[in-house]
């Protein structure tokens, strides 16, 4: 399945992944389960996170447009 989101930075995304990191953490003695679920769902993320092409990689510099001698 994929998902489209779009008026999120990469600092958005972390800050959901490190948000369900804490809540994970939160949780892991009075909830096992759901703990791992928030672990799960956050490597997920983050995995989808680092196939994506780094910008500053990826951006071009316009050609130079010739002038008329």
């Amino acid at each position: 399945m994929a998902v489209q989101m779009t008026g999120l930075g990469s600092g958005d995304y972390a800050e959901i992944v490190d948000c369900l990191l804490l809540g994970a953490a939160v949780c892991a003695e009075t909830s096992p389960q759901l703990c791992a679920y928030r672990q799960r769902l956050a490597d997920q993320i983050g995995d989808a996170l680092d196939t994506l092409p780094d910008r500053r990689r990826t951006e071009t510099v316009p050609a130079a447009v010739p002038t008329a001698a």
